[in-house]
């Protein structure tokens, strides 16, 4: 998920990214060129997404609150929690 206006990537890493040499190496300069370019960058994998999935938002709200977002008042549909596009 990417949330442009804060600069923020949120992704899901499966076992490829960790145990093909060649895709880890490609995933490292792409995260490398997002940090120099002041992106916030949280990765995740199943344990996040499936165990301690509140945990998992709560992250995903702290990078984004760091990064100037703030949510509208309860009731309303709050964005950015409908990102723009995958990257």
């Amino acid at each position: 998920m990417v949330y442009r206006r804060w600069k923020v990537i949120v992704e899901y890493d499966g076992d490829h990214h960790r145990t093909d040499d060649t895709q880890y190496d490609r995933d490292m300069l792409r995260l490398e060129r997002f940090h120099l370019d002041g992106w916030s960058l949280l990765r995740f994998r199943k344990h996040a997404l499936f165990v301690t999935p509140t945990l998992t938002v709560a992250r995903i709200e702290l990078a984004l609150r760091r990064a100037g977002w703030t949510p509208t008042p309860a009731g309303r549909h709050t964005r950015p929690l409908a990102p723009t596009q995958p990257i």
